[in-house]
């Protein structure tokens, strides 16, 4: 099966613009760990490159890596390791939605871009690349967390969990 496509995420140069307000909590609503990733996301912002196949797209730490740490993406990367259909969406920066679907050894990736035209691309990924791809970036933003002083290391371990223990299963 040679059809096999490229996946990857990298953690590009900082982003020295700040588009956003600073986070607030004004009633007090969010836990320490997600007011922590949110004010981590946003001091210490940077483009993030998504590669699928021909297809380079960039996201920042803020807001659309924020979103998807603060939507528990570790349980979702554990679900797609466990068979389960998982939807990745990029709604701030570019609209993007990334679907994907293991079966056998093999992921189904339909990529949608919603620009000036809706868009859908179709993708042939590694189980294996993916995983490692998505479980190593996910330790490097949360490592650049703890090193920021944001979180702490007893968070990070806990957030990491699910991956950690996908990792182990491998």
């Amino acid at each position: 099966m040679n059809n096999i496509q490229n996946f990857d995420i990298r953690i590009e140069e900082p982003c020295l613009e700040n588009y956003a307000d600073p986070p607030e909590d004004p009633l007090g609503e969010l836990s320490n760990f997600s007011m922590a990733i949110r004010r981590f996301c946003f001091e210490c912002n940077h483009q993030v490159s998504i590669q699928i196949g021909d297809v380079k797209k960039n996201v920042f730490f803020d807001p659309d890596i924020c979103v998807l740490l603060e939507n528990n993406i570790p349980e979702k990367i554990l679900a797609l390791s466990q068979g389960k259909e998982i939807e990745i969406i990029f709604m701030e920066s570019c609209d993007l939605i990334i679907n994907l679907k293991l079966t056998d050894n093999i992921i189904n990736c339909t990529l949608q871009d919603f620009g000036y035209s809706s868009k859908q691309q179709q993708f042939v990924l590694d189980k294996n690349q993916v995983l490692e791809v998505f479980i190593n970036f996910l330790n490097k933003v949360i490592e650049k967390a703890v090193i920021g002083s944001y979180i702490t290391s007893v968070e990070r371990d806990k957030f990491l969990m699910p991956i950690r223990k996908q990792a182990i299963a491998q």
